[in-house]
Protein backbone atom coordinates (compact mmCIF):
# COMPACT_ATOMS: atom_id res chain seq x y z
CA UNK A 1 0.00 0.00 0.00
CA UNK A 2 2.83 2.43 0.84
CA UNK A 3 4.29 2.20 -2.65
CA UNK A 4 0.92 2.94 -4.25
CA UNK A 5 0.45 5.97 -1.98
CA UNK A 6 3.86 7.32 -3.03
CA UNK A 7 3.07 6.76 -6.71
CA UNK A 8 -0.41 8.26 -6.48
CA UNK A 9 0.87 11.31 -4.65
CA UNK A 10 3.48 11.84 -7.37
CA UNK A 11 0.90 11.46 -10.15
CA UNK A 12 -1.38 14.05 -8.56
CA UNK A 13 1.40 16.56 -7.99
CA UNK A 14 2.81 16.48 -11.53
CA UNK A 15 -0.63 17.13 -13.03
CA UNK A 16 -0.93 20.56 -11.45
CA UNK A 17 -0.27 23.41 -13.91
CA UNK A 18 2.06 25.16 -11.44
CA UNK A 19 4.01 21.98 -10.67
CA UNK A 20 7.74 22.33 -10.12
CA UNK A 21 8.70 19.11 -11.85
CA UNK A 22 12.33 19.01 -10.68
CA UNK A 23 11.35 19.37 -7.02
CA UNK A 24 8.50 16.88 -7.32
CA UNK A 25 10.71 14.35 -9.13
CA UNK A 26 13.50 14.70 -6.59
CA UNK A 27 11.08 14.22 -3.70
CA UNK A 28 9.48 11.23 -5.42
CA UNK A 29 12.81 9.50 -5.98
CA UNK A 30 13.84 10.12 -2.38
CA UNK A 31 10.57 8.58 -1.18
CA UNK A 32 11.13 5.57 -3.45
CA UNK A 33 14.65 5.09 -2.12
CA UNK A 34 13.33 5.30 1.45
CA UNK A 35 10.63 2.77 0.57
CA UNK A 36 13.22 0.35 -0.84
CA UNK A 37 15.32 0.68 2.31
CA UNK A 38 12.33 0.08 4.58
CA UNK A 39 10.60 -2.66 2.57
CA UNK A 40 13.54 -4.25 0.75
CA UNK A 41 11.88 -7.67 0.48
CA UNK A 42 8.55 -6.36 -0.81
CA UNK A 43 7.76 -7.13 -4.45
CA UNK A 44 6.84 -3.45 -4.77
CA UNK A 45 10.48 -2.68 -3.99
CA UNK A 46 11.41 -4.26 -7.32
CA UNK A 47 9.13 -1.86 -9.19
CA UNK A 48 10.47 1.06 -7.15
CA UNK A 49 14.05 0.05 -7.99
CA UNK A 50 13.30 -0.11 -11.70
CA UNK A 51 11.54 3.26 -11.53
CA UNK A 52 14.59 4.78 -9.86
CA UNK A 53 16.87 3.11 -12.41
CA UNK A 54 14.89 4.46 -15.36
CA UNK A 55 14.89 7.94 -13.86
CA UNK A 56 18.65 7.83 -13.34
CA UNK A 57 19.04 6.61 -16.91
CA UNK A 58 17.02 9.57 -18.25
CA UNK A 59 19.14 11.90 -16.11
CA UNK A 60 22.26 10.55 -17.82
CA UNK A 61 23.44 8.84 -14.63
CA UNK A 62 24.15 5.49 -16.25
CA UNK A 63 26.29 4.13 -13.42
CA UNK A 64 23.54 4.75 -10.87
CA UNK A 65 20.93 3.30 -13.21
CA UNK A 66 23.02 0.18 -13.66
CA UNK A 67 23.34 -0.27 -9.89
CA UNK A 68 19.57 -0.06 -9.42
CA UNK A 69 18.85 -2.43 -12.30
CA UNK A 70 21.38 -4.92 -10.91
CA UNK A 71 19.89 -4.69 -7.43
CA UNK A 72 16.35 -5.31 -8.73
CA UNK A 73 17.52 -8.13 -11.00
CA UNK A 74 19.48 -9.96 -8.30
CA UNK A 75 16.97 -9.38 -5.48
CA UNK A 76 13.86 -10.30 -7.48
CA UNK A 77 14.79 -12.73 -10.28
CA UNK A 78 11.34 -14.39 -10.24
CA UNK A 79 9.27 -11.20 -10.09
CA UNK A 80 8.17 -9.33 -13.24
CA UNK A 81 9.99 -6.10 -12.29
CA UNK A 82 13.14 -8.03 -11.48
CA UNK A 83 12.93 -9.67 -14.87
CA UNK A 84 12.43 -6.28 -16.53
CA UNK A 85 15.57 -5.11 -14.75
CA UNK A 86 17.42 -8.14 -16.09
CA UNK A 87 16.22 -7.25 -19.56
CA UNK A 88 17.47 -3.70 -19.16
CA UNK A 89 20.91 -5.07 -18.32
CA UNK A 90 21.19 -7.12 -21.51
Amino acid sequence: VSYRVISSDYALKVQKPEADFDTIQSDYLKKLEDFVMKYASSEDAAEAMVTIAMSREFEGKSDQALEWYQKASSSFPDVLWGQKATGALT
